[in-house]
């Protein structure tokens, strides 16, 4: 008999070093493949040309979000760091534009660098702001979008990077106007009409009887008269308010929300003065800020009043203090009165804090209405500036520290106080300058008009003291034929209908 061999089974080698053979052939296998497609990749970009560039887009050195770069004939947007990413045939042509800035094209060669820069020249707008009459004003504030501009001295300005759309332009004592800007335009002309006040002083003590304020609410109703001129601080350093000012010398006598609230019922535009620098309790009660004399005593003037040292910064704060209030109180405009040096009694012995020859006087007094107005504004309300009547007709500051071409620089409008009864006999070879009250004012506003170059509205005092309910009206018409505004100063708010043009 036959034996059959007997088969042994198959079993798997235990050497470890076939195992790492087949795992290594496995791993070259695999990169083959990654080895062939890079190839493949590179070969695709190779036999199409395509490269990754980064385009930054920036104009005035600022990356510009929201950029459209054309390229390859697809549109790509700009991020908010200015910089898109592209994947494009090289060389290539590039085109970028943004709101504002004039198109740029540019040609691309290669994708070295981190990125391609691409500036954007802003578009320039040359634009001009008059008032009716044809001439510019300075000191606008222009307004596109983000952009701004302030005009020049004849009103002129430049907006770059100006956004198609509406322009607003502004300047206290103006209405505010919204000017429409085409697409690709290049100019732009406004034109900003003044507020006229035509306006009469109400007395504290006016303010503070409801009849005698209502009867002259009546009066303004059936007048042209559209504007209020009250008092928080007078002469005497009171204040006539319960202020919530530190050390304010209170005394008083009516409160400022009722008559606002009824004045500004009455479509009134409302006015507070408040005097500045003549101040005997403030100078007394802080005598570092008082003008002092020889022997370091507080000065006063021939009346027995102490002043407060322009010259010292330090004395400027009160008054500002008490404009920001009556501008949170509800006041359209403050105006600074006595924004002045002392005049009378022995000014030869003053001591000032700094030296004040005239140049220092004007740039001291012009610099505190500066800084009065920088503050006030942010609070909303227009500044004014009292001035004497006779600087309207010298060339000099008369020893006040008060020049019409600095101060129109400084405070939004200005108000000379021409009264013909201060003048004296032989003004103009006027026997009684009183008598002719048309002539003195259109005299002063002749002379004093072309001097107001910084931008300043010219708004006299007129008197309505001392003379006729005609003679007031001459006065009137002398400012208007002028252009201008005017208030009536009445120290008791005195007035009467027939003082008063109609509607």
């Amino acid at each position: 008999m036959r034996r059959t061999k007997r088969r042994r089974p198959f079993r798997r080698s235990k050497n470890p070093q076939g195992e790492t053979s087949r795992i290594f052939r496995l791993a070259r296998s695999l990169a083959t493949i990654v080895l062939f497609a890079a190839a493949a990749l590179f070969g695709y970009q190779f036999l199409n040309g395509t490269e990754t560039v980064v385009v930054s887009v920036v104009g005035n050195n600022i990356p510009l979000e929201g950029a459209v770069v054309l390229a390859g004939g697809s549109e790509h947007i700009t991020g908010p760091d200015g910089t898109v990413e592209l994947s494009i045939r090289l060389p290539a042509e590039i085109e970028a534009t943004a709101v504002g800035f004039h198109r740029a094209i540019m040609t691309i060669d290669s994708a070295a660098g981190d990125s391609t820069r691409v500036a954007l020249s802003p578009i320039i707008v040359h634009g001009l702001v008059t008032d009716p009459g044809g001439k510019g004003i300075p000191g606008a504030l222009v307004h596109s979008g983000e952009r701004s501009a302030v005009t020049g001295a004849d009103g002129a300005f430049e907006l770059a990077s100006a956004q198609p759309g509406l322009v607003t332009i502004s300047k206290p004592g103006y209405s505010t106007i919204a000017v429409p800007l085409a697409a690709g335009a290049r100019s732009l002309e406004a034109v900003l009409e003044p507020f006229l006040v035509k306006g009469m002083r109400i007395s504290p003590a006016a303010a503070g009887d409801n009849a005698r304020f209502a009867s002259l609410l009546v009066m303004a109703e059936d007048s042209v008269i559209n504007t209020f001129v009250f008092d928080t601080k007078d002469e005497k350093g009171a204040v006539r308010y319960e202020s919530n000012v530190s050390g304010a010398a209170k005394r008083v006598v009516y409160n400022p929300a009722t008559v606002l609230t009824q004045a500004k019922d009455a479509g009134l535009y409302t006015i507070t003065r408040i005097v500045t620098f003549q101040d005997a309790p403030r100078a007394r009660n802080n005598p570092d800020t008082a003008i002092k004399d020889a022997d370091g005593a507080i000065w006063v003037d021939a009346a027995g009043q102490a002043w407060l040292d322009p010259t010292n910064p330090d004395s400027w704060e009160y008054p500002i203090a008490l404009g920001v209030e009556a501008c949170q109180m509800g006041f359209d405009e403050i105006q600074f009165d006595y924004a002045r040096f002392p005049t009378d009694g022995n000014i030869e012995e003053i001591v000032y804090t700094q030296p004040a020859d005239e140049e220092v006087r004007v740039a001291t007094i012009s610099a505190f209405i500066s800084r009065a107005a920088e503050l006030i504004h942010d609070e909303g309300c227009v500044v004014s500036a009292d001035i004497f009547g006779i600087v309207m007709s010298t060339s000099n500051d008369q020893g006040v520290g008060q020049r019409v071409t600095d101060l129109s620089s400084a405070a939004d409008a200005i108000s000379p106080m021409i009264y013909p009864s201060h003048y004296a006999s032989g003004w103009r070879n006027l026997d009684q300058p009183n008598d002719y009250p048309g002539i003195v004012v259109g005299d002063a506003l002749a002379t004093g008009i072309p001097k107001a170059t910084g931008g300043a509205l010219l708004r006299p005092w007129l008197q309505a003291f001392s003379q006729s309910p005609e003679q007031v009206r001459e006065s009137i018409a002398a400012a208007e034929a002028a252009g201008l505004g005017w208030m009536l100063w009445s120290q008791e708010s005195a007035f009467i209908p027939a003082m008063l043009p109609k509607n």
